[in-house]
């Protein structure tokens, strides 16, 4: 059995009730970074001014992100986020919450890394693609997994 098809069997519903002498407190940290990581979605308004100073590095340059191009991508990290939370309940049941919660730590990543390569490459779409989108709809599936 290779490692992908042993993590991917730890996943399975069938894997969410706990063995004997488990010990339950190691699901409070976890719960913690979750929920710490659904909150710096909040924080956005604190990335605002380096984005839009991004490419000037003393004084501002001529293609620097305006502010009301950089704030929408909260906007539509939350409606992201919402949209994930909607729809996903109902695959949460299906396939249980340790699922749920790894898609939700790889989109989540995953949009922060893709958000990150497009603050590099000066390319404001990929933000909202990766932060924005991705992000927001990993945000919106670590919300549903309890």
């Amino acid at each position: 059995m290779s490692i992908f098809s042993g993590l991917m069997a730890n996943l399975t519903k069938d894997h969410i009730v706990a063995k004997q002498g488990f010990n339950r407190w190691l699901i409070a940290p976890a719960a913690v970074a979750i929920h710490l990581c659904i909150g710096s979605v909040y924080a956005w308004s604190i990335f605002n001014p380096p984005l839009i100073k991004q490419l000037g590095v003393v004084t501002s340059a001529a293609d620097d992100w305006s502010f009301s191009s950089v704030v929408w991508i909260f906007s539509t990290a939350i409606v992201f986020l919402g949209l994930a939370a909607a729809f996903a309940g109902k695959w949460l049941e299906e396939v249980g919450p340790r699922a749920t919660g790894f898609l939700a730590a790889c989109l989540w990543g995953g949009g922060f890394l893709i958000g990150s390569i497009g603050i590099s490459t000066h390319q404001l779409w990929l933000i909202y693609l990766g932060y924005g989108a991705i992000g927001g709809c990993g945000l919106g599936l670590a919300y549903v997994t309890p």
